[in-house]
């Protein structure tokens, strides 16, 4: 079974001063629920880390969120990376809503520094 991995990324760069920082953060955040997924005995499938230095957020923010849904679309389940950014991602919000109208099985990891 694929597991898709939704984690923060653009809350993480916009919550931290320095975007190397932050960048090495949002990666540790995805690393975590795909090490979470493959722990459960299922594939991760991870945006942030499949489209790591693909696109630049800056300005195909819109394409990496498409990309996301396409992936999304190919799993059988999400796992929720719980972090302090969660409330403050829209992404993983529509994310988490595209999942559950597709039905795919929930799942949730708590982040631990």
């Amino acid at each position: 079974m694929i597991v898709f991995v939704c984690s923060p990324y653009l809350a993480v760069l916009q919550g931290r001063r320095k975007q190397k920082e932050a960048l090495k953060q949002v990666y540790a955040y995805a690393r975590a629920g795909s090490k979470a997924v493959k722990d459960m005995g299922y594939t991760p499938l991870s945006p942030v880390l499949c489209f790591r230095d693909v696109f630049n957020e800056s300005i195909e923010r819109d394409r990496a969120l498409l990309g996301s849904s396409y992936l999304l679309r190919v799993s059988q389940g999400i796992m929720i990376v719980n972090t302090p950014y969660n409330k403050y991602s829209h992404g993983m919000k529509k994310e988490i809503e595209l999942a559950k109208q597709l039905g795919l099985s929930i799942y949730e990891c708590e982040y631990k520094e």
